[in-house]
């Protein structure tokens, strides 16, 4: 068993005006505006005219991803400063957590926020969603490890159960389905940890 289901998903929102970021912009010195975007963020975002759009567009998503966390917020546990946005090696937007907010993703086993960011002439807005972990379970008979039951949880896995099906059909083991080659790095590599963690020799958790 591959441990812990975490939050459902879970979806935030937020639009702010791009003359309020304009404003910011005139009014608040340099060294003042890494209090609420990083590094990162200021480069990517240029210092030509689409600069405060880009910027609305962030601070956006630093709202969107703290709307996920309500209880964390409240408590002031997370702040916007918390999330920041960097791009990957295809030039998408990917959250970028700190310390405090690792820690919270790791207790709640969210695996990743998605992020969508886009703005118009006035507004900018953007969506943040938690991947959960999920998890995948094998039930196995304790004398002859004839398995019995598989539970899947997460997104993706109708691609997976195929393989519990066929072993049971079969009358199959756990261990014949640890013996299988799983591709690495592949989602089908929770199916395998799960088999191997029936006889405590999973890869990937403790035993």
């Amino acid at each position: 068993m591959t441990e812990g289901a975490g939050l459902p998903p879970r979806c935030g929102i937020d639009t702010v005006a791009i003359a309020r970021i304009e404003r910011l912009l005139r009014e608040t010195p340099e060294e003042d505006l890494r209090n609420l975007f990083s590094p990162a963020e200021l480069g990517d975002s240029g210092e030509g005219p689409g600069r405060a759009a880009s910027l609305a567009a962030r601070f956006a998503a630093k709202e969107a991803c703290l709307k996920l966390f309500p209880r964390e917020a409240t408590l002031g546990l997370l702040g916007p400063a918390d999330f920041s946005v960097v791009r990957d090696g295809y030039g998408a937007p990917r959250v970028e957590c700190s310390p405090a907010a690792h820690d919270v993703l790791g207790r709640h086993r969210v695996r990743s926020i998605a992020l969508s960011l886009s703005h118009d002439r006035t507004t900018a807005s953007a969506v943040a969603m938690i991947e959960p972990a999920g998890f995948v379970k094998i039930l196995a008979h304790a004398e002859t490890d004839r398995i019995l039951g598989m539970h899947l949880v997460g997104a993706n896995v109708s691609e997976l159960v195929h393989e519990g099906v066929l072993t049971m059909e079969f009358s199959g083991s756990a261990d014949d389905l640890a013996r299988i080659c799983h591709a690495h790095p592949s989602l089908s590599e929770v199916v395998h940890d799960a088999a191997m963690a029936v006889s405590k020799r999973a890869i990937h958790k403790a035993n």
